[in-house]
């Protein structure tokens, strides 16, 4: 699957579930943040960040170091390949 399919996909997952809140980050515009993951969503007072990479896909160092940064933000951030992925690192809250 490519990865824009794949964001689609968890997008209409993510958005189909009661209580949360989800958006496509937007990249290389003006007011876009480097490095920051592909999706981001908030559910039930939790922030995920999803960085999606295909089976061979890697992140950059700079969203290896955003997604660290996140993280000891109190975030749950990580590198997903599938909706699978996104499930598991959300712990069963949908």
């Amino acid at each position: 699957m490519l990865e824009k399919d794949m964001q689609a996909q968890i997008m209409r997952w993510l958005r189909a579930q009661h209580g949360f809140f989800a958006w496509k980050a937007h990249s290389g515009g003006r007011y876009s943040e480097p490095g920051i993951p592909d999706i981001m969503c908030v559910a039930f007072g939790r922030v995920f960040a999803f960085e999606v990479k295909g089976e061979k896909g890697k992140a950059t160092p700079l969203q290896c170091e955003t997604i660290r940064k996140l993280n000891a933000a109190g975030a749950c951030a990580g590198v997903v390949r599938s909706l699978d992925d996104v499930k598991a690192m959300m712990g069963g809250l949908a």
